[in-house]
């Protein structure tokens, strides 16, 4: 008896657990998943998808042209190409370029200032204390700039990502 209690015990371990799964997607355009449906926002609740089982929702193969212009349409992004001179995003690869250029050179910049600042700052000969303390205020001032400097340049990154140009972000 034992043994028929523990093999079944054990089958009972291994069989498949069923989940609910509650998905939605945001205004940013990101894919959320839930178990709990008091966690889905009440701005989407009317938009959730629900899900009884993974394996019942996943769709069969399709060319992968048909796959991202779904993802495009589902995401509100253009993925794809405009017919129209190449625009990606209503600009082209070239004014994207340009913008990226510009704040990578900016951020460049930035960094070469506060690496003259940090050396300045490691030989504080011939330096005041007064003079050694609006350093580090500076460098400090410099470093907020930097920081929100690259915030805006990933923000541009995902843009771009969004237009459906590949692009790498910089360290």
């Amino acid at each position: 008896m034992k043994t028929f209690v523990c093999a079944g015990f054990i089958l009972l371990l291994v069989t498949q657990s069923y989940a609910e799964t509650y998905s939605w997607v945001d205004d940013s355009g990101t894919y959320n998943f839930t178990e709990d449906y008091s966690r889905v926002p009440k701005k989407y609740r009317k938009k959730v998808k629900h899900r009884d089982d993974i394996r019942q929702d996943v769709p069969q193969e399709s060319p992968k042209a048909e796959k991202s212009e779904k993802q495009a349409e589902k995401f509100g992004t253009k993925a794809a190409v405009s017919a129209e001179g190449g625009l990606y995003g209503g600009k082209s690869r070239a004014e994207w370029r340009t913008e990226l250029d510009a704040r990578e050179a900016e951020l460049s910049g930035i960094e070469q200032r506060m690496e003259q600042m940090r050396k300045q700052s490691n030989n504080p000969k011939g330096i005041s204390r007064a003079q050694f303390d609006v350093l580090k205020k500076e460098y400090d001032d410099t470093r907020a700039t930097y920081d929100q400097k690259y915030k805006s340049y990933t923000e541009l990154i995902e843009t771009i990502r969004k237009a459906g140009l590949p692009v790498d972000i910089k360290k």
